[in-house]
Parts: C-alpha cells; structure tokens; sequence
C-alpha cells in the first residue's frame, strides 16, 4: 500500500474520474485503459465495456480465501506465493524455474471457438471461485492480447532487493561474489588425461565442488586490484555473452576483427559491394505466412476480414 501512495494513485479513487497518475495514460490513453481494466478483470471496449469479464463455472458467492497452503497470502485483492525455492547448485530445479518464468501468456491448445464466434480459453486448473474456462468476445480476446504486448522499450525484467540497480548491499555483494570466485585453473589430472587421451578422466576441484557449480565450467577468476567494470558494452560482447557469438573473429584465419569505420554514404557503399560481388538492391521482403488454426479453431468469416 505504501509503494502505490508513493506512485501517487488514489486508492479511494482507482477508476481515475480525476486527474490520471499514470503517465502512461497521456501518451498512451487506449493502451493505458485497456491494461487498467485487465488488472481488475473487466472489459475496456466495445458493447461490454466496463462489464466483468465472462466466466465459465463462477460460484457467484464463493467463500472467503486467505491463503491455500504455507507462504501464501490473498489479501485485498493482492495474491502472494513465495513457497517456490531453488537450492543453490541445483541445476534442474533452476531450469524448470526458468521454463516456468519463460512460459508463453497462453497456451493455444486451450484456445477454442465457440459456435457462436466466442473465444473460450480453457484453464488447466480451476480456480478457487470455480472458474475452469473465460470466455471473450472475439474483440474482448483481442483487446486482452494487447493488454499483455509490451510497450516499447520497457522493462520486462526488474530485479528487487539485493539485486536491484541501487540497493544499498549490491556492491558488497558483487565484491564478495568475485571474492569467492573460482579460478580457471585446469586441475593436473586434466593436463595429464589431455596428453594421454586414455588416461582417467578429470575430476573435478574442491573449489569446485564446495560452490555447487559444474566441474567443468569453473567460475571465472575474480577481477584485478583496482579494476572497474566498464559501463558500456559492445555489441559484439552482448552478442558473445547471450548467444555464444564472437562476431569478431575472421571466418578465414580466426584472426582478431577491428573496427575500421561507420560508412553511411549509399554511393560509397554500392562501390564497395559491386567491388566484392556482392548484390547491391536489397532483397524483396517475403511475403506473409497463411495463418495456422488449430483444429476446432477455425475463425469467423466476418472475424477475419474485420
């Protein structure tokens, strides 16, 4: 309650009839109105507009619910769950925890088309109040997906407590962190089974087994004395980082790729393709892909041509 006083939203007025607090809303007023009625779970367009969403199975008077099981909280219309948890060195369980946070909005196999042209999405749960399906208006459905497009250049990602850009514990942590890092030092049993390719394999460290991490792939070696990371970062090492990407080594020698200039003149550009034989006119965008429907997923007639 204190974080939504301090962004200045009037909780005694949260249908905003005053003056808006989201600055959202006067750059984009559509899209900030359709995310507010997301939110509380209503209609922001069309002939329902301002009407709850439709629900399949809904007991209209379902019993009060606090909390469903431990480290778990509904309160106020806030829903709290902090009983999911990663020990440290678990790989696996880090991975379904990611795949979990990565998972699209909506599965389309849940997606159905109802005879008269509505939209049902189907739950894989029922919720606490009975629900098991919503059901939109093909409008309805479109103006939900909207809701979930992000706006440009937006966080998607926001880190909190220790994590966070400006919390006050981050430098110490990043400090220890590369204090206790691991270096990359090959063990002698790796030197010895690379030169005797029969020999045993490597094992792995007692550093590297006290972090929880994988032998293979030791942590990196902490930072010089007095080093400073660098605030910008390259493209090429973003694309190194994320993708495994060194774009600055030659696909011929392997030798190391420099920066010579930014050439911007159409004129000069064309010469220096037409000198290495390479096309000069920029290739025809192709054309659009035909729609695939799931079956039982077929659209209206007059849906697609609105």
């Amino acid at each position: 309650m204190r974080l939504v006083a301090r962004h200045g939203i009037d909780l005694e007025n949260p249908s905003g009839e005053t003056q808006p607090t989201d600055e959202r809303f006067f750059d984009w007023p559509v899209y900030a109105e359709i995310q507010g009625a997301a939110v509380v779970g209503r209609v922001a367009t069309g002939p329902r507009a301002g009407a709850p969403v439709q629900r399949v199975g809904r007991d209209r008077y379902p019993a009060d619910m606090t909390s469903t099981g431990p480290l778990h909280a509904h309160l106020d219309g806030f829903d709290l769950q902090a009983a999911v948890a990663v020990p440290a060195g678990d790989r696996t369980r880090l991975a379904n925890l990611c795949r979990y946070v990565l998972r699209p909005p909506i599965a389309q196999e849940r997606l159905k088309l109802a005879p008269d042209g509505a939209v049902v999405l189907h739950l894989r749960r029922p919720w606490t109040d009975g629900t098991r399906a919503i059901r939109f208006e093909p409008s309805e459905f479109l103006e939900k997906l909207a809701a979930m497009t992000p706006k440009p250049r937006i966080n998607l990602l926001v880190y909190h407590g220790v994590f966070a850009p400006h919390a006050h514990g981050r430098k110490d942590a990043v400090r220890r962190a590369h204090e206790g890092a691991v270096p990359t030092v090959a063990p002698p049993a790796a030197d010895e089974a690379a030169r005797d390719p029969v020999g045993a394999a490597p094992t792995a460290t007692p550093a590297a087994a006290a972090v929880g991490g994988d032998p293979a792939t030791p942590r990196p070696p902490p930072p010089p004395a007095g080093y400073v990371r660098p605030k910008y970062v390259t493209w090429a090492q973003l694309l190194e980082r994320t993708f495994a990407i060194d774009i600055l080594s030659c696909p011929d020698c392997g030798g190391r790729l420099r920066f010579i200039a930014t050439i911007t003149d159409s004129s000069v550009i064309e010469k220096i393709l037409r000198h290495l034989g390479l096309p000069v006119d920029p290739p025809a965008p192709a054309p659009a892909r035909q729609a695939e429907w799931l079956p039982g997923f077929e659209p209206a007639a007059e849906w697609v041509r609105n």
